[in-house]
């Protein structure tokens, strides 16, 4: 019973710092973009690259994949032409498949695809939603 007792306060001295909350770490961001931070801006891309799959679920560790569109109409002029968008792979996202990477309707070069983004203060620009666009 001592050996238990020992690991689970050693175990608690571990967690309760970490309780009060993560330290704010200053990074670059993963893709830098003007928008300001908590903002979205929607456009209409053309894909021209799609990066590897991480190979694995995001949980412990943030999976992304990422996926360059050149941005042919956007409602926001602090989008660049050519955009890099890293999507987050979790398994209960939509937009995967049963393997660790974005559904394959999603992944075809030189299709318009619809995509909105945001500015997240810690990982830079981000993509919320993807879809075919409508022609």
């Amino acid at each position: 019973m001592k050996a238990v007792t020992l690991s689970l306060a050693v175990l608690l001295a571990f967690a309760l710092p970490a309780a009060a909350g993560p330290k704010k770490v200053a990074r670059k961001p993963l893709v830098a973009s003007k928008l300001p931070a908590g903002t979205r801006a929607t456009f209409i891309g053309r894909l021209v690259e799609v990066g590897r799959a991480p190979g694995f679920w995001s949980g412990i560790a943030v999976a992304l994949q990422l996926v360059t569109y050149e941005v042919v109409k956007t409602d926001s002029d602090k989008l660049p032409r050519r955009i890099t968008v890293p999507w987050g792979i979790v398994a209960s996202s939509n937009l995967v498949g049963p393997k660790t990477e974005l559904r394959a309707d999603l992944r075809r070069l030189g299709e318009l695809y619809e995509v909105t983004v945001h500015q997240d203060e810690y990982y830079g620009l981000l993509g919320d939603d993807v879809r075919v666009a409508k022609k």
